[in-house]
């Protein structure tokens, strides 16, 4: 905040700001014409990066570079007035053009040329380039009591060859490599020979999903590569090294080992301490364990994730608290400025230096010249190039929330926080004549400030990216904010200290996560709070622009009696509340299901008019909760699904839900006695712990059988099996059996949701319902062929859509061909999610999310 107000004071000052805190019209906020000239040609570069980004696979970049050098020279000889649009349109094309290179050209030599779609084995050499980790393959609320949670060695490996049928082929390009055990005989700068199963980077499966493609071609990451065993992986000489390769392995060998040794402090008190360990980690060094994702939701929902990854604020308090030091010892802004630089490289030592970090470098040497330059240097302008500098490093950062948030956030307080305090607190007196009592005042006035204008500008951000409104947000960072500022500033001088006295550090370490746990209470509480957070529908990118630039114009001249800016936000605000409130399906769509595509599980989003239910919410992955579940129930603007269904007490129908329940709005689980008895039978088991935080979260438990029914907006859900205290020797058969029956202008349809069952179900409920028959129906056991039963279940039932919701070991088994056969099969595995809907008039109409065409009998 140092620097901000700093940077901020900078610009001239204005005689004419109000003294009183009314909020009566403020002098608008000094932008000058070169910052207004600069942003004009960052937004031209940037909308041209975005045109790559959304349609760079129809361009060509030398197509575009052409007319791009044509214009620029035609604006360098012509009038400076005429040139302004030749200039912005040659920008654009310029962008158009590198974002087209950088995220859709593939070189004749690129690994990615070389990988299939298919999972298959491949040979290769190449280099870590990273420092592996070994964590929990799981993630989600369950992770940290699963059953099944191997231990998994991750790194990225940099590929100089592959084998192919004609030898060794030299390639360009990264692969995420993950060895499913600890292999800790791995190491950064490795040269390593292996043999693993290879993918590309798939496309997004589900509505809201993060396509990774083009963020991972930004980072020349091709896919992929999992080897079962670290045996597979060949340690090799490594290859003869020039001077500046040698000297690079020199200087970062050492970081490596502080590092590890960084981290080897803070988890030396995990067993005691999980959740102040787990805070300190990811707040100073960057490291999630399994617990991470739990200890993350509450801070998202205040407001305040950002704090969690490390960033430019980190690098900011560091380098603002190294400024304070100096100022008080006088005004010496070019020592001022040494020291922020220093700080900033001395935290890259213990930091490892990803992608935020070094966006927070380039913006924070961007705007030295502003603090210590003799000659005026605009702040606003040398952040608009530094924005540019960062889209030519990485093109993708354009669609970055963290991005976004980083260059919106400085540049609205470099440019506002000044005007607004004086707007709302009156302008400050001299600081020559100022007692401590005022000089205090004042810093707690422009804490307030900095507050409500990051607030409101990140919040259109926060929105679009993450659809939630943290209401708590401005009183949360105001009172925890300098919490972590002092968890930041100890944290890292008791790692400094780690390297030199590492048994003083220890001790100074105890009180230090003593405290992160306090801290992490204390934002549990507020999550915990009502209506701590609202979460809303997708806003699309334009509505958010539009927010922002109102925003903006409020905020460069204050007043209530400025009608323009508060109109747009109020028709903003009105748009996302209509959209919140009317969620309902089209007048002439009865039913809509979505299946979504979660691996091995089931997650099935039920909707009739303005209500949905959910039948199954896991997936044998436990983290598919987390983002997978909410993204997907928000891009498809769902209203929430108050009830769940849930089939049996499998984890992979269930693991999902803990994580998702509160953005999905649950309020009550349904389930069979046998899913309660078996948690009472054995308390330890993820059953009881899934039924206990369901309590916790005070969402109601309540148990179906056979016989009983369910509201579904004018429809009617009829549970048909299992009978009440049943009991079956397999927890398959136990599975909640559920009929829909539509009533459309062309008779009555029916859709069957079968959950796991096997031969002692089929042939029960069969027996009960001879006659039962649907039109549409999900494939038993994720369309398993390990049941003989399950290929004449099917076909009794006649379906004329069957949808299978599985991972890739169970697509188009051979031995379901026969009742495949005439039948329109949708597998999330193999089509991504897919919908299914019943019309008024009695049509079916099936859709698939990767858009492959669907053929109806």
């Amino acid at each position: 905040m140092l620097g901000v107000l700093r940077l901020s004071e900078r610009q001239p000052p204005n005689p004419d700001d109000p003294p009183l805190p009314d909020l009566t019209p403020a002098p608008r906020a000094a932008i000058s014409d070169a910052a207004l000239r600069a942003w004009a040609a960052a937004c031209c570069f940037a909308l041209g990066i975005g045109i790559a980004i959304r349609f760079g696979h129809l361009l060509d970049p030398i197509w575009l570079a052409l007319p791009a050098i044509v214009l620029a020279a035609l604006s360098a000889i012509i009038h400076r007035k005429s040139a302004l649009p030749m200039l912005g349109a040659a920008l654009l094309l310029t962008g158009a053009a590198w974002g087209t290179l950088r995220l859709h050209t593939v070189p004749h030599d690129a690994l990615e040329r070389f990988l299939s779609d298919e999972r298959s084995p491949i040979t290769i050499t190449g280099t870590v380039v990273d420092h592996p980790t070994i964590t929990g393959s799981q993630r989600g609320a369950l992770a940290p009591i699963a059953r099944f949670d191997p231990l998994v060695t991750r790194c990225t490996v940099a590929v100089h060859s592959i084998e192919t049928e004609s030898g060794p082929r030299r390639v360009r390009g990264r692969l995420w490599l993950s060895i499913r055990e600890p292999t800790p005989s791995l190491k950064h700068a490795d040269h390593i020979r292996m043999t693993g199963f290879a993918l590309p980077v798939r496309a997004p499966m589900n509505p809201g999903e993060i396509d990774f493609r083009p963020l991972a071609r930004d980072r020349m990451v091709a896919g992929s590569i999992s080897t079962p065993i670290g045996a597979l992986v060949e340690p090799l000489e490594p290859p003869r090294r020039g001077v500046l390769e040698a000297g690079a392995r020199i200087v970062t060998a050492p970081i490596h080992a502080i590092r590890a040794r960084s981290l080897a402090l803070i988890q030396a008190h995990e067993s005691s301490h999980r959740t102040g360990t787990t805070l300190l980690a990811a707040l100073l060094l960057g490291e999630r364990d399994t617990r991470f994702d739990e200890l993350a939701s509450p801070f998202a929902r205040t407001g305040l994730g950002h704090l969690l990854a490390i960033s430019g604020l980190h690098l900011g308090i560091l380098a603002g608290a190294g400024a304070v030091l100096i100022r008080c010892t006088g005004d010496r802004p070019r020592l001022e400025s040494m020291a922020m630089i220093t700080l900033a490289l001395i935290a890259l030592v213990l930091i490892p230096a990803r992608t935020p970090i070094i966006r927070a470098v380039i913006i924070l040497l961007a705007l030295q010249p502003a603090l210590w330059s003799t000659r005026r240097h605009d702040p606003l302008a040398l952040l608009a190039w530094a924005a540019c500098a960062v889209l030519l490093w990485r093109p993708t950062e354009l669609t970055n929330p963290g991005a976004q948030l980083s260059f919106a956030v400085v540049g609205a307080l470099i440019a506002f926080t000044r005007p607004f305090t004086n707007a709302l607190f009156g302008v400050a007196p001299d600081p020559d004549h100022r007692t401590t009592v005022q000089s205090i005042l004042r810093t707690v006035q422009e804490a307030c400030s900095v507050a409500i204008v990051a607030w409101c500008v990140s919040l259109p951000i926060i929105i679009h990216h993450f659809g939630v409104l943290p209401l708590v947000g401005i009183p949360a960072s105001l009172v925890l904010l300098p919490a972590f500022v002092l968890l930041l500033v100890l944290g890292y001088a008791v790692l400094t200290l780690n390297i030199f006295v590492p048994g003083l550090a220890e001790l100074a370490m105890k009180p230090l996560i003593t405290f992160s746990e306090w801290v992490a209470a204390a934002v549990e509480r507020l999550d915990a709070l009502p209506a701590s957070s609202i979460h809303l529908p997708q806003v699309p990118v334009l509505l958010t622009l539009l927010a922002m630039v109102a925003i903006g114009m409020w905020f460069a001249r204050p007043s209530l009696r400025r009608p323009m800016p508060i109109a747009a936000l109020a028709l903003l605000s009105a748009w996302i509340g209509w959209r919140a409130l009317d969620r309902s399906l089209p007048d002439d769509v009865l039913l809509r299901i979505d299946a979504l595509s979660v691996g091995d599980g089931s997650a099935y989003l039920i909707r009739s008019g303005n209500e949905a239910i959910l039948y199954d919410c896991g997936s044998m992955w436990f983290g598919m909760g987390l983002h997978t579940v909410p993204n997907a129930h928000r891009a498809l603007n769902a209203p929430s699904a108050r009830s769940v269904i849930i089939s049996h007490p499998d984890t992979d129908h269930y693991s999902a839900l803990l994580d998702s329940a509160r953005a999905l709005g649950v309020r009550r689980v349904l389930m069979h006695d046998t899913m309660l008895d078996q948690a009472r039978a054995n308390t330890n088991s993820l059953t009881a712990f899934f039924i206990r935080t369901l309590e916790r979260q005070s969402i109601a438990i309540e148990t179906v059988h056979a016989g009983d029914t369910l509201s579904l907006g004018s429809l009617t859900v009829e549970f048909l099996w299992p009978p009440r205290d049943a009991e079956f020797a397999i927890d398959n058969d136990a599975s909640l059996v559920v009929r829909l029956r539509i009533p459309t202008d062309a008779g009555e349809r029916i859709v069957l949701f079968t959950g796991d069952i096997e031969r002692e179900a089929m042939r029960g409920i069969l027996a009960k319902h001879p006659e039962l028959r649907a039109d549409i129906i999900e494939a038993p056991h994720h369309g398993s062929a390990a049941n003989p039963d399950a290929f004449g279940f099917v076909e009794h039932i006649d379906p004329g859509v069957v949808i299978q919701s599985t991972g890739p070991s169970r697509i188009d088994d051979p031995r379901w061909d026969k009742a495949r056969a005439g039948r329109t099969w949708l597998v999330t595995a193999r089509d991504g999610a897919v919908s299914v809907e019943v019309m008024r008039d009695g049509s079916i109409r099936a859709a698939t999310y990767r858009g492959d065409a669907v053929s109806l009998p």
